[in-house]
């Protein structure tokens, strides 16, 4: 077992949130959670550090939200956290996303697009969703923003969600600056008995502090709506296909 924390050089100040944390990793600790994580589906990251340890960087867990899509934290006890992942691997940050969309959440900050494992379309009970954003900074960013990302029913109701900040905390809004590129990477899991029918992927952007969400405008400056539709799936029924 690595303890991700025991093989990063000691007396390093903490690095800037655009960063590419597998620059701070020893191949011996990245090594073996790439190679041996890929032969499943999902795999899952213990942690005795959090976002509360000011002096902790916690490089293997910025470099999993990075390279991964997660899927759930969950908090134990103080010094007791787990993170799960899909082991699909995310685009790099700067790629530019299969699927563009070019909309605008207030007026500084652009949805470009996104990219989808497996793409829109027919999915199944049980089967992975993996979904990576791309965000670009048009100016400095002071605000603090979550982002959401929703599975809408067909009955117009959040079936799943994910609500977490850029790239799993490590790269706040706030730290946002003019011309940056962020890539937030989230997975659902489908439960077996998800019933079947058309659901809709969302995104949005709100205040940490209130909870208000971003108005959403096209390039005529046009408000949409307080949301994106990134795009539908088709959930089948269980047995379909054989």
């Amino acid at each position: 077992e690595l303890n991700p924390n025991e093989l990063i050089d000691n007396n390093k100040n903490i690095p800037s949130p655009n960063t590419d944390p597998v620059d701070l990793l020893h191949r011996d600790a990245w090594s073996p959670v790439d190679y041996f994580g890929r032969q499943h589906q999902t795999m899952i990251l213990v942690m005795e550090t959090g976002a509360y340890h000011s002096n902790v960087v916690r490089t293997m867990e910025w470099w999993m939200n990075s390279e991964f899509h997660a899927i759930q934290k969950r908090d134990y006890a103080p010094d007791v956290r787990t993170i799960s992942f899909s082991s699909v691997t995310s685009p790099a940050r700067d790629v530019v996303p299969e699927f563009w969309l070019g909309v605008f959440l207030g007026e500084d900050i652009l949805l470009r697009g996104y990219d989808a494992n497996p793409p829109p379309g027919l999915v199944r009970p049980s089967n992975i969703l993996n979904l990576s954003i791309q965000w670009e900074a048009l100016q400095d960013i002071s605000e603090r923003y979550t982002i959401g990302t929703y599975l809408i029913s067909p009955q117009g109701t959040v079936e799943l969600q994910n609500d977490s900040e850029p790239v799993g905390g490590f790269w706040p809004t706030q730290h946002w600056t003019a011309g940056d590129i962020i890539r937030h990477n989230v997975a659902f899991v489908l439960p077996d008995d998800l019933p079947p029918g058309h659901y809709a992927v969302w995104a949005v952007m709100y205040s940490a502090v209130d909870g208000s969400r971003l108005p959403v405008s096209d390039e005529t400056a046009t408000t949409i709506l307080d949301h994106v539709e990134l795009y539908t799936i088709e959930v089948a029924r269980v047995g379909f296909g054989g």
